[in-house]
């Protein structure tokens, strides 16, 4: 017997597909397609267009009623249609998040399933077909929220009506999200959010040294020394491993993240990148390794039990509280170590584009918007780095 290819099957007189999708199978029967050498070779393209569509949320069962037999549970899925006198703003949000959960990656999709519950709890009881502009605007019209937050907040929303509208035999016709004007609030919040966001508070040099000396040698002293020094953020702190460090090159490869107590893809493209490790951070990591008596797997590990577990940001955060009572040094969030190292290397002067590079931007921007600093470029335009960082600076 004619070896078919990967999910290419013959049933009774035609051929028909199958393929798995989110732990379930699913079979397509085609209305007239008997075996031959052509139509195996089609129906193998079909079967991977069909796939490639589902993966980019881009599948209509509309395109291939004429191809296949309608009665299959891929049609019965993603052929449901909004129904005007039934269902309600959750219904819709539940159909197009059914249809479109896996085109994105998990930090995504966990702000999504946020913001997803915040539509509910404003509209989730409206019918979807009932929901106006003018509802949306008036049951924010005293919100607390800044306007991009808002916008973030509905996006789900406007998604979820633009999906249904381009659904086959949706009710739909109309997104009220589109229209929606978000309100303005009086200047005095404006500017108070504003302040709150914008709030930075470094260590010092002095601060940086009774940490190192006055706290004893456990994770957190190390942890926080090195984020101090690289600059890099809480989430890609966590899941560093041995692997990624080259001591003797005095680099560090930061190739991933913890979002949501789950390993992830880095935060941007940009995110992806080698950090310099100057002396303290170095030495932050020597004491870690002396302390653990480990140079291969993570190298903050969340417990002496699960020596291959990242440490918890939640964790963390409470070890650091204490580094700091026993250093006598005010207390803040582990981000201001982060700020920190971004404004010594501005006080120090150094180059800009090697800060943001260093700290995972794409460009100087949000260091100038951040901390208000002016570029100041050689005439050659190129970067020499003028120092390395110690605890006495």
């Amino acid at each position: 017997m004619e070896k078919l290819p990967k999910g290419v099957e013959l049933h009774g007189a035609n051929l028909r597909i199958r393929f798995m999708r989110n732990r379930r199978a699913y079979v397509l029967k085609f209305k007239d397609l008997p075996k031959s050498e052509d139509n195996i070779q089609y129906a193998g393209f079909i079967r991977g267009q069909i796939m490639r569509k589902l993966k980019a949320g881009e599948f209509r069962v509309k395109d291939y009623m004429d191809t296949f037999e309608p009665d299959n549970a891929l049609f019965r899925e993603y052929g449901t249609a909004v129904s005007k006198t039934k269902d309600t703003v959750s219904d819709l949000l539940d159909m197009w998040w059914k249809a479109k959960k896996d085109i994105f990656k998990n930090s995504t999709a966990l702000t999504y399933k946020r913001n997803i519950r915040r539509c509910k709890e404003f509209f989730g009881d409206k019918l979807a077909s009932e929901l106006t502009t003018n509802m949306i605007e008036k049951k924010l019209e005293n919100s607390q929220h800044n306007k991009t937050t808002l916008r973030v907040y509905l996006t789900p929303l406007k998604n979820a009506y633009k999906w249904a509208i381009k659904s086959d035999g949706s009710d739909i016709s109309n997104n009220p999200v589109v229209g929606f004007e978000v309100p303005l609030r009086p200047r005095k919040v404006e500017k108070e959010i504003a302040k709150r966001s914008k709030e930075i508070k470094v260590f010092s040099g002095a601060e940086l040294k009774a940490i190192r000396e006055n706290s004893g040698d456990t994770i957190w002293v190390n942890a926080a020394l090195f984020q101090a020094f690289t600059g890099i953020r809480t989430g890609e702190l966590m899941p560093l491993t041995w692997g990624d460090v080259d001591l003797d090159k005095g680099v560090a490869s930061i190739n991933k993240r913890v979002y949501s107590g789950e390993e992830d893809d880095p935060k941007t493209v940009s995110s992806t990148r080698l950090v310099d490790l100057d002396p303290p951070a170095i030495e932050a990591l020597m004491r870690e390794k002396e302390r653990t008596g480990r140079d291969s797997g993570v190298v903050f590990v969340g417990s002496r039990k699960k020596r291959k577990t990242p440490c918890r940001q939640s964790a963390y955060s409470k070890g650091f509280k204490k580094v700091c009572q026993k250093a006598g040094v005010e207390y803040r969030d582990t981000y201001q170590l982060r700020h920190t190292f971004a404004s010594r290397q501005i006080a120090k002067r150094e180059d800009v584009v090697w800060i943001a590079q260093q700290m995972g931007h794409a460009n100087t921007k949000m260091l100038i918007e951040t901390y208000g600093i002016d570029i100041m470029r050689g005439d050659d335009g190129k970067y020499v780095r003028k120092s390395v960082q110690t605890l006495d600076d």
